[in-house]
């Protein structure tokens, strides 16, 4: 009976032994998995293009064109924009000056060769949601719904703040009868609507409010938006002002009149007050 007793321990702590070193098997190979995956996702990283200071070129290229087009003169903008198309760069300002570039080829009823600039240009730099949403406007005014629907989700995994993609993609899912999804998405962009107004009326830094304010420059006019941007002309910083501005200027709806009129009484700088004016003559008509 000893012996037997014995024999069951002998067991019991052999097989406890082996659980053990199964756990710790199991627990190195969990260790050596996350380690294979971390280091592949370093290699991905180190394989995307980044980009890089602009280069005086660069700057002084995309100032003449931005000058001209504030002159009226797009097409002095647009040759100064071809040559900055040929720099080597990949800087945020070549970027910018080709999205310009791309709209300026769109006036000219160059729309597919805007596209073809873009496509290519997008598999070029790390991804963007200002490329992949004007890339998606221009497939939507093509006719191309599928592409467009196909832009529009690379807009919003690029940048999941830029909320006039997420309301472009609920619009355009909503059109071809994804109803839910599209649902779905606009309690998204509800969502992000609170988030971001807390962030302005509750004591963020200057940065993040002006930040946050520029987010909601979306393409659909907003009462719950223009309520938030009203109330941030309150702001005693004169970057939060001029920001609410700007974007009531493409948001406000008519619930923002009256505060943009008291703000006009008491506008701390004359540019702010014009700015004003310009803003309830945008919000007025719309």
């Amino acid at each position: 009976m000893k012996s037997t007793r014995a024999l069951l321990i002998l067991l019991s702590l052999l097989g406890l032994l082996a659980c053990d070193r199964n756990a710790a098997e199991e627990q190195r190979q969990v260790v050596e998995r996350e380690n294979v995956a971390t280091e592949r996702k370093r290699a991905s990283q180190a394989e995307l293009p980044h980009f890089v200071p602009p280069t005086e070129n660069q700057l002084s290229i995309y100032n003449g064109a931005r000058i001209a087009l504030l002159s009226g003169n797009r097409e002095d903008a647009f040759v100064l924009l071809q040559k900055l198309r040929e720099t080597e760069k990949l800087s945020i300002i070549k970027r910018d000056g080709l999205l310009i570039y791309a709209e300026l080829l769109e006036q000219r009823d160059r729309l597919p060769e805007a596209i073809a600039l873009l496509s290519d240009f997008a598999s070029q730099i790390p991804p963007s949601g200002d490329v992949f949403f004007i890339l998606a406007r221009m497939h939507l005014r093509r006719g191309d719904l599928a592409e467009a629907e196909r832009a529009l989700r690379d807009a919003t995994r690029a940048s999941p703040e830029l909320l006039r993609a997420w309301v472009a993609l609920a619009e355009l899912l909503e059109e071809r009868g994804q109803r839910d999804e599209a649902e779905e998405l606009m309690l998204r962009y509800e969502r992000e609507v609170y988030r971001l107004g807390r962030i302005i009326e509750r004591g963020s830094t200057l940065e993040e409010r002006v930040h946050a304010i520029g987010q909601l420059r979306v393409a659909l006019p907003d009462p719950r938006i223009s309520r938030i941007l009203a109330s941030a002309l309150q702001n005693d910083a004169f970057d939060v002002q001029r920001a609410a501005l700007n974007a009531l200027e493409f948001v406000g709806t008519a619930n923002a009149v009256s505060a943009v009129q008291s703000y006009l009484e008491r506008a701390p700088s004359a540019e702010l007050k014009e700015r004003a004016e310009e803003v309830l003559q945008a919000v007025t008509q719309r």
